[in-house]
């Protein structure tokens, strides 16, 4: 069996995120490897909150140059949006022949031996929890001729996928050969989601979601019509399809009144037990001196 692992990215902004996902990672699948990737270079509290986990922190210097050189490609100049959220592409050359991507704002739910299996199963090249609704492309003549060809547009915030599926030369090479004709397509408040989904178009990539591949429910924490049960757990339509993954895309920052909010307060608390009971978390985050 090709080893499987998880990606996220994060920096010490989103300590808090990272803390929760660890958490749930480390509870529910204790035997799954897990990487964490840079977002830049303010990862102090992240290599310490690592270490606490015994989760490394992956940094190959030469992957990540190419994914920042592919972000100036992609990113509008001028644009303030963060290089930083290209790094994700990093993973399709890690040492993880298959692999599920989840970005810091997110939760795993479940035992993802199943999903891996199904995903391993249905013979797709990228298989993605949610669609992106209008947010894979802008408007225009450009987007209607990708929809006509019936190419799915979904969010790379929660995807599987394997080693080699997409080469970051590869995708550098277009980013700036190919992708200068698609420009209008690439929106200016996400290039990165933008540019992953073009990219898998329009290189005929086979994608797939979750619940085509296995009895899986959809992943966005906003969805209406969740169900409670195995404690911690979230079910869909009528406890039916388990949640595996949920996702707080959307959610700029941690509110009280957010969905599901109880859930990631628990495994929040869990992964700041995990990191020495605290002390330097809340220092760095600013509840302690």
């Amino acid at each position: 069996m090709r080893r499987r692992g998880v990606y996220t990215l994060a920096n010490d902004n989103v300590l808090p995120w990272l803390l929760a996902l660890l958490a749930s990672l480390k509870l529910l699948n204790g035997e799954l490897a897990v990487r964490v990737i840079p977002f830049d270079d303010r990862i102090g509290a992240v290599r310490r909150a690592c270490q606490a986990f015994g989760y490394p922190l992956w940094a190959p210097a030469g992957l990540l140059a190419r994914c920042d050189q592919i972000a100036a490609a992609v990113v509008p100049p001028g644009s303030s949006y963060p290089h930083g959220t290209f790094r994700r592409l990093a993973a399709f050359a890690g040492p993880f022949g298959e692999f599920l991507y989840l970005d810091a704002d997110t939760l795993v739910l479940e035992p993802l031996t199943p999903l891996f299996d199904a995903c391993a199963g249905s013979g797709a090249q990228m298989v993605f929890a949610d669609t992106a609704g209008n947010f894979a492309y802008n408007p225009g003549a450009a987007r209607d001729r990708l929809r006509g060809r019936r190419r799915p547009e979904w969010n790379n915030g929660v995807y599987y996928s394997r080693a080699g599926v997409a080469g970051l030369d590869e995708m550098l090479a277009a980013s700036r050969t190919d992708l200068p004709a698609d420009r209008a397509l690439i929106r200016a408040d996400m290039p990165d989601q933008s540019f992953q989904n073009w990219f898998a178009a329009s290189r005929g990539l086979s994608c797939a979601r979750f619940g085509d591949v296995g009895r899986f429910g959809r992943c966005w924490a906003y969805l209406p019509r969740r169900e409670a049960g195995l404690p911690g757990h979230l079910f869909e339509g009528g406890y039916t399809r388990p949640v595996p993954v949920l996702h707080w895309a959307g959610q700029t920052a941690l509110a009280p009144d957010m969905p599901h909010a109880d859930l990631w307060q628990a495994y929040h608390a869990a992964g700041v037990s995990i990191c020495d009971e605290g002390s330097w978390v809340n220092l760095v985050m600013g509840h302690g001196g």
